[in-house]
């Protein structure tokens, strides 16, 4: 089950991804304006995945983590989550 800490976290990842969406269709527009300004925006992998992630996780009981990451933390906070229910260690 998810702590309080997670769930506000994600909150904020949430309207976040809500208000790039939106810029991002602004953005879309201009190409110009999309090259400078695309990597100010969030790349999720989305919640569905990072919580396929975490099921496959905790399901191998998997003890080490290891995220070759891109974006701001938005997987990590799963992988996080995960390991805490497996005992594990985040790389």
């Amino acid at each position: 089950m998810s702590s309080n800490a997670f769930q506000q976290v994600l909150e904020g990842y949430r309207r976040r991804i809500v208000e790039e969406d939106e810029r991002m269709r602004v953005l879309q527009q201009s190409r110009a304006a999309m090259s400078v300004h695309r990597d100010d925006l969030l790349l999720p992998v989305g919640e569905e995945v990072a919580q396929l992630c975490v099921d496959l996780i905790v399901g191998r009981r998997a003890q080490v983590l290891v995220e070759l990451g891109t974006s701001y933390g938005f997987s990590t906070l799963f992988l996080a989550e995960a390991a805490q229910r497996t005992g594990g260690i985040p790389g």
